[in-house]
């Protein structure tokens, strides 16, 4: 079963069919803080690793590195709490399905 948490503003109880609803800026933010930012920074740390030294192996160092910083600073950005409140997902409505075998179920 799949779940998360999302805001509930219209006092949806447990069990009730929803829509939920994610807003698309927040879709994109999220898929350049989980991809880019860490290719991005594997990309500086072994172009500046390499600039030191010669070898491969620096290079290949420095790209662990890069994309290891990459990825704590998308963690610790993503756990700020105003991040978190401002790309949560939102209840919309109530879904207007009549029965359980209309709705469609996660799993």
């Amino acid at each position: 079963m799949t779940s998360f948490k999302a805001q509930n503003s219209i006092d949806a109880q447990v069990g009730q069919a929803v829509i939920v609803g994610i807003d698309e800026s927040a879709v994109m933010k999220s898929a350049l803080l989980l991809y880019i930012i860490p290719l991005v920074t594997m990309f500086i740390g072994a172009i500046l690793l390499a600039q030191f030294n010669v070898s491969n192996i620096a290079a290949i160092i420095g790209a662990v590195t890069g994309l290891l910083v990459g990825y704590y600073w998308v963690k610790v950005h993503i756990a700020g709490r105003i991040y978190y409140q401002n790309e949560q997902p939102k209840i919309l409505r109530l879904d207007a399905v009549k029965t359980a075998d209309q709705a469609i179920k996660l799993q």
